[in-house]
């Protein structure tokens, strides 16, 4: 039996190499299960979570341009809707992703170099450390990087022959890449360069090149007519590439991180761009204005800053070729090191681009351009280049990183031939060996001394994250380590006070509060955080000051119009509460918080049909679209419109309950209730609007699951002794 076993695996060795990636994954993913991060989405993961949820409840044609290019993004929503709202689905599907991408790696290297140099290839590819990563995130690289490879390996099958039908998956699979990511569609030249190269005719390859463009933009076409149906705009495919293209290349840039320059930092918002450019501009803008703007932006940036623009240039090309994996939204060093999968893996990128020297020393260019390498090689280069137009990080390199590891493959191929034959070969091997060493001390070189182990965005996300749950204690810790490594870190000192706050140590609370301020003068949340802070106090008038302040500096900030909409209510000021409203819905529109604390605010100051009016509206009020909601970037937003609306039906229940219109009252009581039935109060409601219809069975019922429901809640116990 065991002999057959072995007979089987000597007979195909490539499932072989696929079983020890499945394992590989199997193990890291049972690690990753029962550990805390499975639930930590964080920032982008989590943006794509909640707009594939949005999609599996019916969403499908959205509400707004895309400002994401949508695929991937839809295929998590199509798997949403067929197995529920499932993480464990989800990165099942990454990892089934990234087997498929072993085999593309497998069979792109056995096109060139034959089955030794792709059984290799694939066994690199299987262990790998940062792409197992990637395979597990909702996030879209590693699906990219699989449509790359797949449009790469069409490309040359199809160059191979005459048949214009090969050309149809080049440009097919090629333009699902560019609307999984955009920023590949100026790589589509090289395709179109590779072809006339590989045709003798040029009438040809005239025809076959036009074949690929032509399903490149049958593929795109939908996707850029639903931007104009839905969205009344013309974005092509997603609007977020002029925002990420100034992010790269502006005076506060670092090349590695998707910051904005202060007060804005790494935590800015759709919101805030929009804002920024529409306050240079004079005019609103649509998206794909709003994308203009800040590219041109960016450019003119590079054309007043030529020489510091080259320098920040040849940092991001540096850093994709250094074997440092930057960061972008989770702490990545601290990840690999609390999953032994991911920590004992010896291989890292450094290794593939020492091998690539390998290959390309031993092959020599003749034999390399025979092999049809050169192409690899300018689209790696080329790659390269374009995205180091816009920033750098682990992500964005990962989609190339095959293409090393099949040189690396090849290049493991030749040195074991070279061993074989050591009297003969011990030279090459000499010089290969003092290459390979060249190149790895490049690879691991940190010519611009970054602390490689300053791991602040992982551990700021990671601190919002703790903070949403309500482990307050766990969130300063990790607040606390933010701020060690810089005392400035945007909004670390912010998040830190609110955290004090929700505590009830106003007096910390302050202070983290006025060091956000102190380091961020145009900080809008600083002082919206310090007013509510002095509200609570009853120090109305500093509060005032404080509110006032923030609306002045971001005039589209909620929390500082709701603050001060309370202010005014407890000053019983009508005027200037009226007037802050009207100023609060010309910026912000129907915000859902906003037209419940108006409902509120109303009802308490006896103003019952304005309360009745704003409450409804609040009721129906809807968030964001998906596609384009800022607060699906952070966590604690997901559930608040649902909580709202159970809000303003209780409010609406109580509205009409003393006003004796009991039929409504019920009504709304009951839907507040359906919507969370957590809401103690709407509950007591229901029953004394019962009770006053003299429906006492009712009352009795709706007590009776509520006792249940809260059995040590005061409220209800006090409830129910009346009922006795």
């Amino acid at each position: 039996m065991s002999g057959n076993l072995i007979e089987k695996i000597k007979s195909y060795p490539f499932w072989a190499i696929l079983a020890v990636g499945l394992i590989a994954r199997l193990v890291f993913f049972l690690i990753y299960l029962s550990s805390p991060e499975w639930n930590q989405l964080l920032v982008d993961s989590l943006f794509h979570d909640r707009w594939a949820a949005s999609l599996a409840a019916g969403n499908w044609l959205g509400e707004e341009p895309f400002f994401r290019a949508p695929l991937y993004i839809y295929l998590l929503g199509l798997l949403y809707a067929i197995f529920g709202h499932s993480l464990l689905i989800a990165r099942i599907f990454g990892h089934l992703i990234g087997l498929l991408s072993i085999y593309m790696t497998y069979r792109l290297a056995q096109r060139f170099f034959g089955t030794r140099a792709a059984l290799l290839a694939g066994l690199l590819h299987a262990l790998y450390p940062i792409a197992i990563y990637f395979e597990s995130e909702l996030l879209v690289e590693s699906f990219f990087t699989l449509l790359i490879e797949w449009s790469i390996l069409s490309l040359l099958r199809a160059t191979e022959h005459d048949k214009w039908k090969r050309y149809l998956p080049v440009g097919l699979i090629f333009g699902l890449a560019s609307i999984t990511r955009p920023v590949i569609l100026p790589l589509l030249p090289i395709l179109i360069l590779w072809v006339f190269w590989s045709k003798r005719g040029w009438k040809r390859a005239v025809v076959h090149s036009l074949i690929i463009v032509g399903m490149v933009v049958l593929v795109i076409l939908p996707v850029a007519l639903r931007n104009i149906l839905v969205g009344h705009d013309t974005t092509l495919i997603a609007s977020s590439g002029g925002i990420n293209f100034y992010i790269g290349n502006n005076s506060a840039a670092d090349g590695l991180s998707a910051t904005m320059p202060p007060p804005l930092g790494a935590n800015w918002q759709l919101r805030d761009i929009r804002y920024l450019a529409e306050k240079e501009t004079g005019r609103s803008l649509k998206d794909s204005r709003l994308s203009d703007f800040w590219y041109w932006k960016g450019v003119g940036w590079i054309l007043s800053h030529q020489g510091e623009f080259l320098k920040l240039y040849i940092k991001k090309l540096y850093f994709c070729f250094n074997n440092f994996e930057v960061s972008n939204n989770r702490n990545l060093p601290l990840f690999f090191q609390s999953n032994p999968v991911l920590h004992s893996l010896p291989l890292n990128f450094a290794l593939m681009f020492s091998l690539t020297g390998i290959f390309l020393f031993l092959t020599g260019l003749r034999r390399l351009f025979s092999r049809q390498m050169f192409f690899i090689l300018i689209f790696i280069v080329s790659y390269f280049l374009l995205i180091s137009l816009f920033f750098i990080n682990a992500r964005f390199r990962l989609p190339v990183v095959p293409l090393f590891i099949i040189f690396s493959g090849a290049a493991l191929a030749e040195i074991w031939a070279l061993v074989k034959m050591l009297k003969q070969g011990w030279r090459s091997l000499s010089a290969a060996v003092l290459i390979a060493i060249i190149i790895y001390s490049f690879a691991t070189s940190n010519w611009y001394r970054i602390d490689r182990a300053n791991l602040d965005s992982g551990l700021y996300n990671e601190a919002n994250y703790y903070f949403a749950q309500r482990d307050f204690d766990k969130s300063i810790e990790l607040y606390h380590q933010v701020l060690k490594n810089d005392p400035s870190y945007p909004e670390a000192n912010l998040n830190l006070g609110a955290v004090f706050l929700r505590k009830g140590m106003g007096d910390s609370a302050e202070y983290y509060s006025q060091r956000e301020i102190l380091s961020f003068p145009s900080s809008a949340r600083g002082y919206s955080n310090l007013a509510s802070l002095y509200y609570l106090r009853n120090s109305l008038d500093t509060a005032a000051q404080y509110a006032a302040r923030a609306i002045s500096l971001t005039s589209y900030l909620p929390e500082a119009y709701l603050v001060m909409l309370r202010i005014q209510a407890a000053r019983i000021d009508t005027a200037d509460f009226r007037r802050t409203l009207t100023q609060a819905r010309e910026n912000l529109g129907d915000e859902p918080r906003l037209l419940l604390e108006a409902g509120i605010i109303y009802s308490q100051l006896g103003m019952l049909q304005l309360a009745e009016e704003y409450l409804k509206m609040a009721l129906v009020a809807k968030r964001a679209a998906a596609e384009t909601d800022d607060d699906a970037f952070t966590y604690g937003s997901g559930s608040e419109l649902p909580h709202i609306r159970a809000q303003a039906a209780y409010q609406l229940g109580y509205l009409y309950g003393i006003q004796n219109r009991l039929d409504l009252s019920i009504e709304m009581s009951r839907q507040a209730v359906a919507i969370d039935s957590s809401l103690v109060e709407a509950y007591v409601n229901l029953v004394q609007g019962y009770l006053l219809q003299g429906k006492r069975e009712s009352a009795h019922a709706v007590i009776a699951a509520a006792r249940k429901k809260f059995p040590n809640n005061e409220l209800i116990k006090t409830v129910e002794e009346k009922l006795k």
